[in-house]
């Protein structure tokens, strides 16, 4: 709005649906930690954690998506390097 962000408290989440944010929270928590810290494992286990990537691909897949992406992106993610 026009006086910034201003959070809503709309109380308790239905239990199935706070556990399906749990597991994006989750994925976004491992991959801002994988960001800074430049941890290929922690940005593996993001990537393994992500539902969407989960219900898609099968490991071996996984990982040559990482290596891709990293790869891509080298230039904007040095501390992969």
């Amino acid at each position: 709005g026009g006086y910034g962000i201003r959070p809503l408290n709309v109380g308790p989440l239905p239990e199935p649906i706070a556990a399906m944010l749990r597991a994006h929270v989750t994925t976004q928590q491992l991959t801002a930690e994988a960001a800074l810290t430049g941890d290929y494992r922690t940005a593996l286990q993001a990537f393994i954690s992500d539902p969407q990537v989960q219900a898609r691909l099968a490991m071996p897949q996984i990982r040559a998506l990482l290596d891709e992406m990293l790869q891509a992106h080298r230039r904007h993610l040095p501390q992969f390097a």
